[in-house]
């Protein structure tokens, strides 16, 4: 559940940042909210933010020095709170609340629930499920740059280099010693009728989901659209395999892409394989046991009314 709003501090909530610390927060915040200003009491869920925001928020604070977790922002919903909450974690000399990437050393990996689940279901044709976004990206950006931005991404989450093997025991996920460069195309659209336009950048990213197989990685592509500036200009087109990306992870890697192209450190990286395998291995609790077991024995529970 969300906290509990504070309506005295609501009351007090165009008071501005108190402190170096608290302006940086609240430019952090506000960089992922859209919110050109915000108060040191305003409420991160009252601004719009949710828990797919709160890991991009997360993220940039990393990257800037400033150790927040996304589970942060429920226990320190405004600039104040987190503030002090950063400050005390910065005090404290013996903190290791950033620790460097972890090595996975092992070759084949643990599937995640969800891995097994979409390759339990047996499609015909599993390579092309695929999840793709497109955002506009400032002139002059080159094919090289992009080229070398999206492959120090890759180097930094082993989901994306994944390979997934059909044995006559299943899928197998491994890691294998070296990846190959990702795709990354160069698409012009200059000169071309609007709908012209929209129709190749369309067929650029059916070549790349196309030309995705998980049995190849990387299990992401780029093209760079060249577009006229009246039609918005240049785009990037990234897909992704659904089985190394979701939702939440392409906020993170959008993120983590701007960093790499600003020649910026985007910060720690986790490993999805030492994640998958300590997820796989943690004691569950009682609650969790139960919807466990309903979910084995098949039972049905019933849906939400509309509109819930």
């Amino acid at each position: 559940a969300l906290p509990e709003p504070n309506e005295e501090a609501e009351q007090a909530d165009d008071e501005p940042p108190a402190s170096a610390l608290e302006a940086r927060l609240a430019k952090i915040m506000g960089a992922v909210l859209g919110v050109t200003a915000i108060g040191r009491h305003q409420s991160y869920f009252t601004l719009g933010g949710d828990s797919i925001a709160s890991v991009r928020l997360a993220s940039r604070a990393t990257r800037a020095g400033l150790p927040v977790e996304p589970r942060d922002l429920y226990a320190a919903p405004t600039v104040a709170t987190l503030a002090e909450l950063v400050a005390a974690r910065l005090g404290d000399a013996n903190i290791n609340h950033s620790p460097a990437k972890e090595a996975y050393s092992d070759t084949v990996v643990q599937l995640n629930g969800v891995q097994r689940w979409f390759f339990g279901l047996g499609l015909p044709n599993p390579d092309h499920w695929a999840m793709a976004t497109v955002v506009s990206v400032a002139p002059g950006l080159t094919v090289e740059a992009l080229g070398r931005a999206l492959t120090a991404l890759i180097d930094r989450h082993d989901a994306l280099r994944t390979r997934f093997v059909h044995t006559d025991d299943g899928v197998v996920a491994e890691l294998p010693p070296n990846t190959p460069p990702p795709v990354v195309n160069e698409v012009s659209t200059l000169g071309l009728r609007p709908r012209v336009a929209e129709a190749r950048a369309r067929g650029a990213l059916s070549e790349l989901i196309a030309g995705l197989s998980l049995a190849e990685p990387p299990l992401i592509a780029a093209a760079l659209i060249r577009g006229a500036a009246e039609l918005g200009g240049d785009r990037l087109a990234l897909v992704a395999h659904h089985a190394a990306m979701d939702v939440v992870s392409w906020a993170v890697v959008l993120d983590e892409l701007e960093a790499l192209l600003a020649g910026e450190d985007p910060g720690p990286a986790g490993s999805a394989a030492v994640w998958s395998r300590a997820w796989e291995s943690q004691t569950l609790g009682p609650a969790e046991q139960v919807w466990l077991t309903q979910a084995q024995d098949g039972t049905v529970w019933p849906s939400l009314p509309p509109g819930a």
